[in-house]
């Protein structure tokens, strides 16, 4: 009787997962097919009753949403074939950061929206790197390496 309880167990277990993972090529239950985590995925903490009073104004999903686009600067900037990609200080993707924030505080109403501009020199810039090592009268590089 064990025996077969387990079994169905099992069974049941397999089908389960084989079920989440129809789509998922790396066969991981909590990435959809283009191996991004699902929405589902996410843990969903309920507040405390004290800070009841945001569950109207802050909202996970919506701040999710938020830090997606401004990654979609840094990832932009990645395409573009810098090797030291992002938003770094002093570069094109820093500028365009600087404008999706002040387009942001003001589509929320906030006034008199400043920058301040401050001296950066010297400022480093990466344009290449190689990493190597060696063991022994063996040598070798780290092709993926990057500062």
């Amino acid at each position: 009787m064990n025996n077969v309880l387990i079994i169905l167990l099992a069974t049941g277990t397999l089908l389960f997962q084989q079920a989440l993972c129809q789509d998922n090529p790396l066969r991981q239950p909590l990435l959809d097919g283009a191996g991004h985590p699902r929405e589902d995925a996410y843990q969903q903490i309920p507040l405390r009753p004290d800070d009841q009073i945001y569950a109207g104004i802050i909202e996970g999903s919506w701040m999710k949403q938020v830090l997606m686009e401004l990654d979609r600067i840094s990832l932009d900037d990645k395409a573009s074939g810098r090797l030291f990609w992002g938003r770094n200080l002093g570069t094109a993707a820093h500028e365009i950061a600087q404008v999706w924030a002040e387009a942001y505080f003001a589509q929320f109403g906030l006034e008199n929206i400043q920058r301040r501009a401050f001296a950066l020199d010297p400022v480093w810039v990466v344009d290449s790197w190689d990493v190597r090592f060696s063991s022994g009268l063996e040598e070798f590089r780290l092709t993926s390496a990057c500062p």
